[in-house]
């Protein structure tokens, strides 16, 4: 409706956290894929790095949700899931990409596609469910069957 209303404005999705678990990542790539489907222009993470206590944050306190978690003691980093479900958006889908239409069959099957400046298209897909899944990826009249993991997320360039 807000797109609807005004068009010519732009929608970012910001703020967004949901701790480090894979079930986290698996809502962060459902999220993402329909806030893109509905006219999100942008995904905002709002922690990507706090330290091994979830800090430190600007509001004081500690436990924010974060994507890579620091240790300050060691300097080691650890890369939380959702890191890697971002990067499945991040990487691929470039800047000044536009949306193009991408649609699923299946209820445990969700998908954004864009086209890139160089003429590629970047489809993140996410399956919902909790067994693998077969699919088929239909551009141009042609087919490619492929494979998904029970609530994994992959990017396919074409």
């Amino acid at each position: 409706m807000v797109h609807d209303a005004f068009p010519d404005k732009h929608l970012l999705y910001t703020e967004g956290g949901m701790g480090g678990s894979w079930s986290s990542a698996n809502r962060l790539a459902k999220n993402m894929i329909m806030d893109l489907n509905n006219w999100t222009d942008g995904w905002v993470f709002w922690n990507l790095l706090l330290n091994q206590n979830g800090g430190p944050r600007h509001a004081g306190g500690e436990h924010g949700t974060n994507i890579i978690t620091a240790d300050t003691a060691t300097g080691k980093l650890t890369f939380n899931p959702p890191h890697f479900v971002f990067g499945q958006f991040s990487r691929f889908i470039k800047p000044e990409s536009k949306r193009i239409a991408c649609t699923s069959s299946n209820d445990d099957l969700v998908a954004t596609a864009f086209i890139n400046t160089d003429g590629k298209i970047a489809s993140v897909i996410h399956n919902l469910g909790s067994s693998e899944m077969i699919f088929q990826v239909w551009i141009e009249g042609k087919a490619l069957k492929y494979r998904i993991p029970a609530r994994g997320t992959i990017t396919m360039v074409l």
